[in-house]
């Protein structure tokens, strides 16, 4: 048995007629998709079809996929999708035709036509669980963080997702300091209402390895070995301080208007000077306190913003708490793209979005001196999104995780290269 194994035991497709055909045999390619900033699931298969699939089962986009399978390291489990288009319709041979058929949960278009006007009133998380409760008529859990700040609202017609978005924008973890809610979906636990902040202080739930050697596959953890082993991997995005300055990681400043009491607040926002007050996977920040020209990135801001907040007429003032969630939520997403790999990893699904992981990826070092981690590449990284790809019974993950902090500062690390070429 392989790390990478997977037993499909049906993909079928069912009409709103109730008629329903069994696919397995003609997907050709099976992918599903994870993201920790997308609402739902998705799903893309690419069928080869020689039975007339398409045209016998008046297929037009709005089936019901249902694909149960397993794998050597978790039980039988279902997955239930929405056809939603077809795309990419031919006929290469007089008996065939090919085509993709994209899905996704079936609650996306439950959503889409379930615009309402509602008052509500509570904590964030509180009343994302009343409108869920109340308009996304589900079989599968919702999984919420408690947040602070309660606030009274009448939802002006908004689909239920759109409220949790702009609800997890303005969202802070009771435990925590940053606005970092987000609304996902995972194949292993439904719906989820939780902060970043809070997914970056968890244990690490496995520890993943790129090695140069091969596994023997006659070891009795080969396949355990496999199962942490990076097949692959490249770096997306690193150290782009460009897009840094200009999309408010290093610091952001904020002009609240009130219009009713005709006044000005300033709000100044700097990332290294709050960076100790808040929570990291690691201790040391992306960025040295400034750089090889010696600029000093302490109190530089991005180009000012203009919000308006309001007074109550007759109590207290209420400016939406933009002191909170306005700078600190540009900056931390922006620090969600300072470092991100995407890892080649064998397929599991016990593993999902907004778990961490420990990465050890090994310097590019000359022969004969002892291998060493990476420093700047390996350490504790956020799983944001996945894609399982399943391809003939066997099941590969395209792996996306980030990283916002150092274990070590920037610059402690001394050089290992001897010689003429050290520095």
């Amino acid at each position: 048995m392989r790390a990478n194994t997977i037993e499909i035991q049906s993909i079928t497709i069912s009409s709103f007629s109730g008629n329903s055909y069994d696919i397995t045999d003609l997907i050709a390619e099976s992918n599903i998709f994870e993201d920790i900033f997308s609402n739902t699931l998705s799903a893309s298969f690419v069928i080869v079809d020689a039975a007339g699939v398409l045209a016998n089962l008046q297929v037009v986009g709005q089936e019901l996929i249902q694909m149960t399978f397993r794998t050597p390291f978790t039980a039988l489990k279902v997955v239930k999708l929405l056809a939603y288009k077809i795309e990419n319709v031919s006929a290469p041979t007089a008996h065939t035709s090919t085509y993709i058929i994209h899905s996704f949960s079936s609650e996306a278009l439950e959503n889409v036509l379930m615009p309402f006007s509602k008052y509500y009133g509570g904590t964030s998380s509180q009343i994302v669980e009343s409108c869920f409760n109340d308009f996304i008529k589900s079989e599968k859990k919702l999984n919420v963080e408690q947040s602070r700040f309660s606030t009274e609202m009448i939802v002006p017609y908004w689909t239920p997702f759109y409220l949790f978005n702009w609800l997890a924008a303005r969202s802070v973890s009771i435990q925590g300091s940053q606005p970092s809610f987000v609304f996902y979906e995972t194949m292993k636990e439904g719906y989820n209402f939780k902060s970043i902040e809070t997914m970056l202080t968890q244990p690490s739930v496995t520890r993943w390895k790129y090695r140069n050697t091969p596994i023997d596959v006659d070891d009795e953890h080969a396949v355990d070995k496999q199962r942490s082993l990076i097949l692959d991997y490249k770096v997306v995005e690193a150290y782009n301080m460009v897009d840094h300055c200009m999309n408010g990681m290093i610091g952001t400043k904020i002009f609240v208007k009130d219009l009713l009491k005709k006044y000005v607040d300033i709000l100044s926002y700097n990332y290294l000077d709050d960076f100790s007050n808040t929570k990291h996977a690691s201790s040391n920040p992306m960025i040295p306190p400034k750089n090889g020209a010696g600029l000093n990135y302490s109190g530089r801001y991005t180009e000012p913003k203009i919000v308006f907040g309001h007074s109550q007429m007759f109590g207290t003032r209420d400016h939406d708490h933009y002191d909170v969630w306005v700078s600190r939520r540009k900056s931390f997403i922006e620090q969600m793209h300072a470092q991100v790999l995407q890892l080649t990893m064998n397929g599991d699904t016990d593993i999902k979005i907004g778990d961490m992981v420990d990465i050890d990826i090994p310097d590019n070092i000359p022969a004969g001196i002892k291998s060493v981690s990476n420093s700047m590449l390996s350490g504790r990284y956020l799983i944001t999104s996945i894609r399982h790809i399943i391809k003939a019974n066997k099941h590969l993950m395209s792996v996306e995780v980030i990283k916002e902090s150092h274990d070590a500062a920037i610059g402690s690390r001394r050089s290992f290269i001897v010689g003429e070429n050290a520095i």
